[in-house]
């Protein structure tokens, strides 16, 4: 949709990778680049730019020229970032998906794992500790690191700006990174 093409062309482009491998419309490539028992995997490039990497079952594919606008809703396998609308937005925990980044948070503690000694990437020993934070919405992990894992009790509430989302071991995580954490009194 943010690319204005018909919905028709689209989906005949990644059938036709499925089969061949690769198509393109105009400034749009289609690259199959997995295909494994049951699914298969696809790149879409806008001008050389990755804009969606899509996971469709054989089941789907098969039935892919069959597809039109109101069934579009009905694929759950096609997944979505959810944009932040407005740098430094305030969100909920429900409305988080990965991927997202530079946004805010409150929430409270609700679990802390002890904190512990473990070493970065680069050998160097770093102070860690996981929390459980939850709002009214919904409950989510949090990796805490360096003076951060004793900065926060259980019970406490924090803010967090500049948060970012992502995945760690199947599970969706916020992230601090560059941004900051605040204990709210």
């Amino acid at each position: 949709m943010k690319h204005n093409f018909d919905l028709r062309t689209v989906l005949e482009c990644v059938y036709k990778a499925w089969k061949d491998g690769r198509s393109s419309y105009r400034t749009t490539m289609a690259t199959c680049r997995k295909k494994s028992d049951g699914y298969a995997i696809f790149m879409i490039t806008v001008s050389e730019k990755i804009v969606a990497q899509l996971k469709l079952r054989d089941k789907t594919l098969d039935n892919m020229l069959d597809v039109n606008q109101l069934d579009l809703g009905g694929l759950d396998e096609m997944k979505t970032r959810v944009p932040i609308k407005q740098k430094g937005a305030e969100m909920k925990i429900k409305d988080l998906t990965s991927g997202m980044k530079d946004f805010k948070l409150k929430a409270k503690v609700i679990e802390k794992s002890a904190p512990k000694i473990v070493y970065s990437k680069w050998g160097s020993p770093v102070n860690f500790s996981s929390v459980m934070i939850s709002d009214e919405t919904g409950t989510i992990s949090m990796p805490l690191w360096g003076n951060q894992a004793d900065m926060v009790s259980v019970g406490d509430a924090i803010l967090v700006e500049g948060a970012s989302t992502k995945k760690f071991a199947g599970e969706l995580q916020v992230r601090i990174g560059r941004g900051k954490l605040v204990i709210l009194k």
